[in-house]
């Protein structure tokens, strides 16, 4: 299991690169862990690993941190499970944050169900079935509570996620019991925000897509996976409760859609069947990535799975996130259209997005027909081409805006100055026939008032013609 925790940011990675006094540490350009990238880095376009990957460079647009996850760290869900309590302890084999340029990031938790056995209220182990694997995923995922009453209930929400054994930390749990009804809206799981905060102590954050984490899981199940193909046209599965819809929608008890013609069409759309000789189906979601399979699978279509897969689920979910944050940029900006610095606002927005557009909303990051088909899937699931669209329609919107105000007010100034310049228009008129040295010779003859006057008349004169031309033209 892989859960991904995205959020927004400020968005300087900067002072963060330099920062000394964490737990957290930057992974090495010439480490061992890049060195096994190398398989991977070949199967994605080298445009995409600007964004992908942390080459310690100062301009880098990511910057990836790490946490030492000792032999007993463990990510631990206890789960209500209808008044008789389950408790599930999964092996932390990593646990990663990545920053990136845009102003969101992305916490992840990578998990291995190392023992296959879950323990009852009293300590008692049990063998884990498939069930247990979407309670692992549904209640895992859930980082803070969907609705109040369910601080009560627990249907949708653990009794209580707990990481243990994390080196440098003592136990971090969240029961969510500490919820207050009045302020804590969007508020995540307090173990989110120790992890966040021991990078920084000011660490500002928000969740950017909602109060769930993304879910990529994979489970070998000879038994499971050949019922399942046994109709990947109809999808009429009641023999296994739909398994195959719960685990790629991560419903735990049952199918949330129970029409069965929407739920095939749903299962249509969102299931990769390209291996399906294989006894292997991919599926997508809004919610997750998975992938069910035999016992016999070869590992390297496993290690596929967890890791290029992995990288573009997290590429996918960038951009997601990049695009609401940007949503959200407009939106503040369009709250006040007559501030002094809107046109400076709208120019530093405008600059961002392109600097996303270019790097980070790539429409192909492979050559891989396989790669190719499953980007597609994770992009169309997340709704990302209209959304972008949408984006760049409100963002293009809002800059003919400002500068169409921008032109008014250039206008504006232009109108004034040809005011002024109407104002000493005739003087210069008649001091260009007369010339200065004839004026000299003007003021010495002892005409010079005479010849003042009539200036001033004729000055007078023009701008009477120019207000009645105004006063016409506002009528």
């Amino acid at each position: 299991h892989i859960f991904y925790f995205p959020f927004s940011w400020g968005g300087d990675l900067r002072p963060l690169r330099y920062k000394k006094k964490t737990h957290w540490k930057e992974s090495s350009p010439d480490s061992e862990e890049m060195k096994a990238l190398y398989d991977e880095k070949n199967y994605f376009y080298p445009y995409v690993h600007k964004v992908l990957y942390d080459d310690g460079e100062e301009k880098s647009m990511i910057i990836h941190w790490e946490m030492s996850c000792g032999p007993e760290a463990r990510y631990e869900i206890t789960v209500n499970n209808g008044g008789n309590p389950i408790r599930y302890s999964l092996k932390l084999d990593a646990l990663n944050l990545n920053l990136y340029s845009t102003g969101v990031g992305l916490l992840s938790f990578h998990l291995t169900n190392d023992t296959n056995l879950c323990y009852s209220e009293d300590g008692t182990p049990r063998i884990m079935d498939h069930e247990d694997i979407l309670k692992i995923n549904q209640y895992g995922r859930r980082v803070n509570l969907p609705f109040y009453a369910d601080k009560v209930l627990r249907t949708e929400t653990a009794q209580k996620i707990s990481i243990v054994g994390l080196e440098g930390f003592d136990v971090l749990s969240e029961d969510f019991n500490g919820y207050d009804v009045a302020k804590d809206f969007w508020k995540s799981a307090s173990f989110i925000g120790k992890l966040l905060n021991d990078l920084d102590p000011d660490f500002e954050y928000s969740p950017v897509l909602d109060d769930r984490m993304f879910v990529m899981s994979w489970y070998k199940n000879s038994t499971l996976i050949n019922e399942v193909l046994k109709d990947t046209d109809s999808w009429n599965h009641d023999a296994n409760n739909h398994f195959w819809y719960r685990f790629l929608y991560v419903d735990s008890t049952y199918p949330t859609c129970q029409d069965a013609q929407m739920r095939a069409e749903l299962l249509n759309q969102s299931t990769y069947k390209r291996w399906t000789g294989y006894d292997s189906l991919y599926g997508v979601s809004r919610y997750s990535m998975v992938y069910l399979t035999s016992n016999s699978v070869p590992d390297h279509l496993i290690s596929t799975f967890r890791t290029i897969y992995a990288r573009m689920a997290e590429l996918v979910l960038i951009q997601r996130s990049s695009a609401l944050k940007f949503s959200g940029r407009v939106t503040t900006v369009s709250e006040d259209l007559s501030a002094k610095d809107i046109n400076d606002q709208v120019r530093e927005l405008y600059k961002d997005y392109i600097v996303f557009v270019n790097n980070f909303y790539h429409k192909e990051v492979t050559s891989q027909d396989q790669g190719i088909e499953l980007y597609e899937m994770m992009q169309k699931s997340l709704s990302l081409e209209q959304f972008v669209k949408d984006l760049d329609d409100d963002i293009g919107e809002l800059y003919q805006y400002t500068s169409m105000v921008d032109n008014d007010r250039k206008d504006e100034k232009a109108n004034h100055l040809n005011l002024v310049m109407s104002i000493f228009a005739p003087a210069s008129f008649v001091a260009g026939i007369w010339g200065m040295n004839e004026m000299c010779d003007v003021y010495r003859s002892g005409t010079f008032w005479y010849q003042m006057a009539w200036i001033v008349g004729a000055t007078v004169t023009a701008l009477g013609f120019i207000w009645l031309i105004i006063h016409r033209k506002k009528k």
